[in-house]
């Protein structure tokens, strides 16, 4: 699979890292991005969102926050939705 490209926004600053999740959050519910994984607990929160075209993932959006850090990860490119459940599945 071929990935495009890799965009990665974290900061340290609660303010700037909440803003950055919430501008993602709206572009992903502007795209109509379809909700991977979401989880939640006192140490990390993480939301993972995907767009795909016939099976094929053309990106992912990664929000993750926790105490120190907030931020976003977009990874754009051709990936099989199968190979991301392997991975998934391998991951946990």
């Amino acid at each position: 699979e071929d990935v495009d490209s890799i965009v990665v926004v974290l900061s340290e600053d609660p303010a700037i890292g909440e803003a950055i999740i919430a501008d993602a959050k709206d572009i992903a519910k502007r795209v109509n991005a379809e909700t991977l994984v979401a989880h939640s607990s006192d140490d990390i929160n993480v939301e993972v969102y995907m767009l795909n075209e016939g099976g094929v993932i053309t990106d992912i959006i990664v929000i993750i926050g926790d105490e120190e850090q907030r931020g976003v990860s977009v990874i754009s490119g051709s990936m099989n939705i199968d190979d991301i459940g392997e991975l998934i599945q391998v991951q946990m």
